[in-house]
């Protein structure tokens, strides 16, 4: 083969390989939870059910969890929200949420009562037991917060 025909096959190749359609990515749907003014409390995964979690409160509710002595005060909002993950495709050993499986709120009102709700979806089990709403709160409110140095 002279050098004309290589070049001219390097060519074809370059282009039929240009012209290729991109197929898409991913087939699964993110979710952005909009928080609005809560800040991130802490974040958690847990790899046997293939979900991520985050803690959301107002700043009286980042305050309390904070405080190691587990009073709360009334005006303390949580939000926690749950996802399924999958691979990101973008980056070789990472994951990136995926559909939203629930959302829970608590709120504490006068007298420390705690009003828990279920936003959006079904929570999901912890250790394999479906917990009731005052487990279900407690096992929320338990969460550490993250800190960084």
């Amino acid at each position: 083969m002279n050098s004309n025909n290589i070049i001219l096959l390097g060519i074809l190749f370059v282009l039929m390989t240009a012209c290729n359609k991109v197929q898409e990515t991913s087939a699964y749907t993110r979710i952005v939870f909009n928080s609005d003014s809560l800040r991130v409390i802490t974040s958690s995964v847990n790899k046997k059910l293939e979900t991520m979690s985050i803690l959301y409160g107002n700043d009286k509710a980042y305050d309390s969890a904070l405080d190691s002595t587990g009073t709360h005060v009334p005006g303390e909002i949580f939000t926690f929200v749950t996802w399924q993950y999958h691979d990101n495709p973008f980056f070789y050993g990472s994951t990136i949420n995926g559909e939203l499986l629930s959302i829970e709120s608590i709120h504490v009102n006068e007298g420390s009562a705690i009003d828990y709700k279920i936003d959006e979806g079904n929570p999901l089990p912890v250790n394999g037991v479906m917990l009731h709403q005052e487990e279900r709160v407690k096992y929320i409110l338990e969460h550490t917060p993250s800190l960084l140095p």
